[in-house]
């Protein structure tokens, strides 16, 4: 779609509105690739954080001045 996209925005076959919504719909699926691969990267740190320390109690956020032995 990028050669198409980019001859239909320089070219003058079709009118300002239509090369209006054709970028805003380039810059929809943009954003959408990057979102989809943020949540990917974090489905993947979440799956190895998982594997790392699945037989450890999780101690993160656990305050060691309340005393707290650290079993969420």
């Amino acid at each position: 779609m990028s050669p198409w996209s980019y001859e239909a925005l320089t070219g003058d076959h079709f009118e300002p509105l239509y090369k209006v919504l054709i970028a805003i719909f380039v810059i929809s699926v943009l954003i959408n690739l990057a979102l989809n691969l943020y949540w990917s990267w974090l489905i993947v740190r979440q799956i190895i954080r998982i594997f790392k320390r699945g037989s450890k109690n999780d101690q993160g956020f656990v305050d060691k001045s309340e005393g707290v032995d650290g079993n969420i």
